[in-house]
């Protein structure tokens, strides 16, 4: 993170976890964040999340798909030497 082509830069170790990688309409979804910014100077200054629905349909020998965002969503970050869950 930070730094000039990578130098001098600190590492920022970041886990993001979804219970399931299946979910349907109207379902809310949990996402789980453990952010270890405890080696950097700098914060992690948001976390942006984009869902995206992808779908694919067969039918009389034709195949059809599509995939767009359906919402996309920003949450605060990690404060410069620390660590969250």
């Amino acid at each position: 993170m930070g730094g000039f082509l990578g130098i001098a830069s600190a590492t920022v170790n970041t886990q993001i976890s979804l219970p399931t990688n299946t979910f349907y309409v109207g379902e809310g979804i949990k996402v789980n964040i453990k952010c270890d910014n405890s080696k950097s100077s700098k914060p992690v200054k948001t976390f942006k999340f984009k869902l995206l629905r992808e779908t694919e349909a067969q039918a009389s020998g034709q195949s059809i798909s599509s995939s767009f965002y359906l919402v996309t969503k920003k949450d605060v970050g990690c404060k410069a030497k620390e660590q969250f869950d």
